[in-house]
């Protein structure tokens, strides 16, 4: 079944795929960080439906706390939908260890969003959903061009989920198609400190 509220889209963007938002990939083995985490990170992105602008999202890594072989993050995510100008807010509680990086809400709430060290071929569940790193791909989007870019692939029911993770950098694309319909969000700008 096709969601035809662009509103609706970009929540579920928030919820159902807030590994594109925030995920996280440690160095673990000599891997490139693909999402570094220290404190004044910032990611920004253009949110897009059917190839119409929706909204925009900004990342901020606001805290960054190391402790027992696990790191903690606290990211501010506010998104803005362009046709109301509504602007929401929320943190989120990244926890990365060298097996996974987990996200959620700061009531404890969490989600395995990676298992790491990414490897083409492995795969996991996220919710519903059996997510799988499908390879390595060149991607060009508005922030730049970035190779070696880990995509990944999962489908929930009827919904597909393509993520791309670059190193050094973090999640750069994002796509979800449901029916004809296909909400996708692109990096356009990012700060790494």
């Amino acid at each position: 079944m096709a969601v035809r509220h662009p509103t609706f889209m970009i929540a579920a963007l928030i919820l159902t795929s807030c590994d594109q938002v925030s995920g996280i990939l440690a160095t673990v083995r000599g891997e490139a960080d693909v999402y570094p985490m220290a404190v004044g990170n910032v990611w920004r992105y253009e949110i897009f439906l059917d190839d119409v602008k929706q909204g925009t999202e900004v990342d901020e890594m606001i805290s960054v706390t190391k402790s027992e072989g696990m790191s903690t993050a606290i990211v501010k995510v506010t998104q803005t939908i362009l046709s109301t100008g509504q602007q929401r807010s929320v943190n989120q509680v990244l926890r990365k260890t060298s097996q996974d990086l987990t996200q959620g809400s700061e009531n404890g709430v969490s989600a395995v969003v990676l298992k790491l060290p990414l490897e083409t071929g492995k795969s996991w569940q996220l919710g519903s959903a059996t997510m799988t790193v499908s390879g390595k791909e060149d991607l060009a989007v508005q922030a730049g061009s970035y190779g070696g870019c880990f995509k990944l692939s999962g489908q929930n029911g009827s919904t597909v989920v393509a993520n791309w993770y670059a190193p050094g950098i973090g999640l750069v694309k994002s796509e979800t198609r449901s029916g004809e319909q296909v909400l996708r969000q692109e990096l356009t700008s990012v700060e790494i400190k």
